[in-house]
């Protein structure tokens, strides 16, 4: 099973509206924002949301609104109101601020959180009432968020087995070019060797024969090869272990292990069509990293 870090779920009542959003990050954030009085519960409702989520940022926002068809929308309290542009005012008298009407309305509006009318007030559930209907409501949002995450992550794994098998495929070419290549780089070797002590014939010296022995294995691509090939197995064993449910991570530190192999191997290749090859499979591996980064 695969799991993405993006995800959405919402659940709604008569009166209640809950909006759960998550995405990729490297650790876990988590914002609420709660109706007025749920304070004491924020504990409660973020250690389900790490239990459950276990990584990335996490935003859940709850609306509660008044459901008098005759009070649709809240009437301020500008008593309450006033005393906050009094208090305002006198603060920016005293630091020597200059604010603006506008900046003076928005602070005024951020202040007044819950300094709507009694008769509102009254309209909303109280405090265990409100929590008996919030409380399942939460835990709906988060079951169709975390349906979310596995639709998404079902894609994504789609996606990287692709890209895997594209990178599988040029292992396969360059395994095919190899022993070619050997027998190019030993010839050209010998070559340079014989025009620079200015014979075309030559025998080589067992001396020599052993220093460009020791050369020929120092330029051999075997062991990056097959390195290479088995950090691919194992990204598409972990892939797919069905037992593990965090992957991310896992999976990010193997692609570092895929770059630096690759690296090595196009350091090595100076054959054009290896090359290419070894540019196709760097390609892929961004394309896999990319995707890697939105998996928990």
């Amino acid at each position: 099973m695969i799991s993405s870090m993006t995800g959405f779920g919402n659940a709604s009542k008569k009166g209640l509206e809950v909006s759960l959003k998550t995405w990729n990050a490297k650790y876990v954030d988590i914002s609420l924002r709660l109706p007025w009085g749920m304070e004491k519960k924020e504990p409660q409702v973020r250690d389900w949301l790490l239990q459950n989520l276990k990584r990335g940022k996490v935003s859940l926002s709850v609306r509660c609104f008044s459901t008098h068809s005759q009070e649709k929308i809240p009437q301020l309290n500008f008593p309450f109101l006033r005393d906050y542009l009094h208090q305002i005012k006198s603060f920016a008298v005293k630091e020597k601020l200059v604010l603006k009407d506008a900046h003076l309305l928005q602070a005024v509006l951020q202040l007044a959180h819950g300094s709507i009318s009694q008769s509102h007030q009254e309209s909303l559930p109280r405090e265990k009432d409100l929590w008996k209907e919030l409380e399942p409501l939460i835990k709906e949002a988060l079951e169709k968020c975390l349906r979310s995450r596995a639709e998404e992550g079902k894609l994504i794994q789609g996606k990287l087995t692709d890209y895997v098998q594209a990178i599988q495929t040029g292992l396969t070419q360059i395994a095919k070019w190899r022993p070619e290549r050997d027998k190019q780089v030993r010839a050209q070797t010998i070559k340079k060797l014989r025009s620079l002590l200015g014979e075309e014939e030559i025998e080589i010296p067992g001396r020599v024969e052993q220093e460009i022995h020791i050369l020929m294995e120092r330029m051999s691509i075997e062991e990056e090869h097959v390195r290479l090939q088995k950090h691919v197995n194992y990204f598409s064993t972990s892939l797919l272990n069905p037992d593990s449910l965090e992957k991310g991570k896992k999976l990010t530190f193997i692609c570092q292990e895929i770059g630096r192999e690759l690296n090595t191997l196009g350091a090595k290749c100076a054959e054009i069509r290896m090359q290419r090859e070894v540019i196709n499979m760097k390609t892929q591996l961004e394309d896999i990293k990319e995707q890697v980064l939105n998996l928990l």
